[in-house]
């Protein structure tokens, strides 16, 4: 309409003037004020060192909408904030001009907000959760927090687990309740990495049944005795056994 043309005018204006210096961050909410539910809970975010266990950044490029706004970022952004060893946390977006910085807080810190589409810790967005494993250089379980319908998915490492010894192991979950999860599964690696089975579907010819279990702060894993992985196949440590999937509800 001739009010939203002016608008955008007078942003370009300001521009051609150096008047302003976030013209790209205003210019994107002129455009798109006037029908700010299109973008509510939207985010593109990319953790840097996704597959491996050095400590990420967020990448350049990444944006999210925070508080009906648009912020975006140009360049790696490092995370900051204290952190101690096998610790989840979540990453918190702070809206900085035109972008963000990005800081380590106690996982679930971040509640759903009906009305931002998000989870939130006062008016800043939290968008992805990692841990902390046995130093700071060694990061694990990265996940960047999509929802749809309440509903978010992350995954995490079994860690070691000798099956031909050690009938059950427990893993760390950093969701604060049992009831929250919806689901839970998990993929067994072989020692040769050649391929992979779901746990609590083999357990046909043990003497013991095989079991995924939760509790407010585990899940509980636990293999068949005398069955398909209790064997030397799965006996190589140090080694990441498998990957547990886990649907939960925010």
């Amino acid at each position: 309409d001739v009010s939203g043309n002016a608008y955008i005018f007078d942003e370009l204006t300001a521009y051609r003037d150096g008047e302003i210096s976030s013209f790209n961050n205003k210019l994107w909410n002129a455009i798109h004020n006037s029908d700010i539910d299109f973008i509510l809970g939207k985010m593109n975010i990319v953790l840097t060192n996704y597959t491996t266990t050095t400590v990420s950044q967020i990448a350049s490029g990444s944006w999210a909408e925070i508080n009906g706004r648009k912020y975006i970022i140009t360049s790696n952004l490092n995370i900051t904030g204290v952190t101690v060893n096998t610790t989840w946390y979540d990453i918190l977006l702070t809206p900085d001009n035109g972008g963000f910085t990005a800081s380590y807080i106690a996982r679930g810190t971040g509640t759903w907000s009906d009305s931002k589409r998000g989870l939130y810790s006062g008016n800043n967005r939290v968008v992805a959760c990692v841990k902390r494993s046995t130093s700071s250089s060694i990061w694990i379980n990265k996940n960047v927090l999509e929802i749809s319908n309440r509903s978010c998915k992350i995954k995490m490492e079994t860690g070691d687990w000798d099956m031909d010894i050690t009938a059950q192991i427990t893993v760390a979950h950093g969701l604060g309740a049992y009831n929250k999860i919806r689901s839970v599964s998990a993929m067994i690696r072989l020692d040769s990495d050649t391929s992979a089975y779901s746990l609590n579907t083999y357990s046909e010819t043990g003497t013991t049944a095989e079991s995924i279990n939760v509790s407010d702060t585990l899940v509980i894993l636990r293999r068949s005795t005398n069955g398909i992985f209790d064997n030397s196949n799965y006996n190589l440590t140090p080694y990441n056994r498998g990957i547990i999937a886990i649907d939960y509800e925010v």
